[in-house]
């Protein structure tokens, strides 16, 4: 990005430079742009108040849902009856690693 920096490019990273996320050289042009910038200031303030407000908010658990998770997680553990196969000693690889050294690989030197 430029060192001057429109109100619509300034507008659009207000949400990463709230959090930290933008370049060193991004930050300067923003806080420049904003030290002559009434408009994009208004927004920024705009931003962080609903930030605030996000943070400040009660969280919601809807414990039937979280309930239902949990009884489904059960059946799905319980009707999982394959057991883990483990593809490294099953016997079809280590029949190819003892092969291995049959291998026809042409080196040129």
């Amino acid at each position: 990005m430029s060192s001057a920096m429109r109100c619509n490019e300034v507008i659009e990273e207000i949400p990463l430079y709230c959090y930290g996320e933008v370049t060193p050289a991004v930050e300067d042009a923003i806080e420049a742009h904003l030290a002559s910038c009434p408009g994009c200031t208004r927004e920024l303030v705009k931003h962080r108040e609903f930030l605030t407000l996000m943070d400040d908010r009660a969280d919601i658990v809807d414990t039937s849902m979280l309930a239902s998770c949990r009884a489904e997680l059960r059946t799905a553990i319980a009707h999982d009856t394959a057991p883990a196969q483990n593809h490294w000693l099953d016997g079809s690889f280590t029949e190819k690693l003892r092969n291995f050294w049959r291998l026809d690989i042409p080196f040129r030197v």
